[in-house]
Parts: C-alpha cells; sequence; structure tokens
C-alpha cells in the first residue's frame, strides 16, 4: 500500500480516538440545561432591548411599565425551563398522544415593593397551573444596619413546592437572603427555589452562591456594580418600586 495512504489512514485514527476521549471527559448537559442555553441564546438581544429602555431615566412611566412587563415575561419563560416537568396522556382531535405538564405546585413570593412589578406577569405566564402568592418585605432601620424582615405573609408550603421569588434588583444580597431564609423556615427546600431579578450585581451573586448554593438565579444583567452608596450600577434607579409606581 502506498506510504502516502497510510500515513493519511494513521492520522484519520489518532484524530479519531482523540476525538472520542476528548468527548468522553466532557461533562454532560441535560437536555433542561441545552433548552435553557438555546432561550438565553435567542431572548437575549430582546431582554437588552428592554432593560435599556428601563434603565433610561427619560423612559415614560407608561413605555416603563410595558417594557417591565415585557421583560418579566421573557424571564417567566426561562424560569419555566427549571422547573420539574411530567408526562401526561391526552386525546387530541385525532389520536391519543403523550403531552407534559408542570408536576408542582408554583409559589410566588414577591418581595416588597420592586418584586410587585414583576408579579402580574408571572401570575399571566402561569396562569393555567395553580399558583400561590406570598409578600415579603425586608428593610436596613439605619444605613449601617443589618437587613431586616419587617413583614412576611406567605402561604402554607409544602416540600415539593417550586418558589419563585421575585426582587427587581440583586445588589448586595442581603434582603435575597433573609427572605429565602425566611421561606425555609416556612418549610422551602432551598433547591425549589428560584431567584428572579432585573440586574444582578457581582456581590449579591457571590453571597448568594455562598450562603445558598443550591438556589438558581435567573437575570436580565449579571454584569452590574455597586456605587459608593451601596446602589447597582448602571441599575434601574436607586428604588425601582418607586420608580415603577409613579412615586419619583
Amino acid at each position: 500500500m502506498n506510504k502516502n495512504i497510510i500515513s493519511i489512514i494513521t492520522a484519520l485514527a489518532v484524530i479519531i480516538f482523540a476525538y472520542f476521549i476528548f468527548k468522553k471527559h466532557q461533562p454532560q448537559i441535560t437536555q433542561q440545561e441545552k433548552i435553557a442555553t438555546l432561550e438565553n441564546f435567542v431572548g437575549e438581544d430582546m431582554k437588552q432591548i428592554l432593560l435599556t429602555t428601563i434603565r433610561n431615566k427619560n423612559t415614560p412611566l407608561s413605555d416603563l411599565r410595558k417594557a417591565t412587563e415585557s421583560l418579566a415575561s421573557i424571564l417567566a419563560n426561562e424560569v419555566s425551563v427549571y422547573l420539574e416537568k411530567e408526562n401526561i396522556t391526552i386525546n387530541t382531535p385525532w389520536v391519543k398522544t403523550t403531552g407534559t405538564k408542570l408536576k408542582n405546585n408554583i409559589i410566588l413570593v414577591s418581595v416588597l415593593k420592586g418584586g410587585l412589578a414583576l408579579l402580574d406577569p408571572f401570575m399571566n405566564f402561569f396562569k393555567d397551573h395553580k399558583v400561590k402568592v406570598g409578600f415579603i418585605g425586608s428593610m436596613r432601620k439605619t444605613k449601617d444596619s443589618a437587613v431586616g424582615v419587617y413583614y412576611d405573609d406567605l402561604p402554607p408550603i409544602a416540600k415539593s413546592d417550586e418558589i419563585i421569588v421575585l426582587e427587581s434588583v440583586l445588589a448586595s444580597g442581603g434582603t435575597a437572603c433573609n427572605t429565602i431564609n425566611k421561606i425555609k423556615d416556612t418549610g422551602g427546600k432551598e433547591e425549589k427555589i428560584i431567584l428572579v431579578t432585573l440586574v444582578s450585581a457581582a456581590e449579591g451573586i457571590n453571597k448568594i452562591r455562598k450562603e445558598l448554593p443550591k438556589v438558581r438565579i435567573v437575570t436580565a444583567s449579571a454584569n452590574e456594580e455597586l456605587n459608593k452608596e451601596r446602589c447597582v450600577v448602571p441599575g434601574v434607579g436607586k428604588d425601582f418600586g418607586a420608580r415603577f409606581y409613579g412615586w419619583e
């Protein structure tokens, strides 16, 4: 056999062998993660367009509310990827087939007051599923004091419930940690909790990952920073709830 042909065959064999070795040692991602990656890629441009409208201090209040509603709906769609599903048998007009439904009950927990801006879009997105709603309020009594819960009104929580925490901004992470710990004290499982925000600072994300590692974070922007006043920048305003409800 021609030496050149032998060399080509040998090289191809080495390449194929290396490929399978490489593939074997790559981390396996689930179909759910593949879908989530695709969803994020497809919706990323629209998320940034809507977020730009929300960030702009000159955006009229009606447009701010519409953009927030649209962005929250996109985030709700991303959250749905991570919720547990189950197969069901249904009858179409023609044949019997297998469909999919959400397996567990959903509890939406709105962090007052910015989280209220996300509540209606999430309720509308999951309107065909049983949804319960709870509310938690956290604040600092003084500028230098720790964040404390001043109000909570949560429904009964079962171990299987999927809990979606709605908070407009994740800054240092104190409010989010207090909220989630309160939910855990009420019976929620950490691995069943998803935190949803419009924007998130790295400091807050790192705090959640350190103190509550099983909590998933879904956000439109994870590249925010904290300024000297501990406000998120570029952010969506010092008090997004005040902006959304026309106080500013």
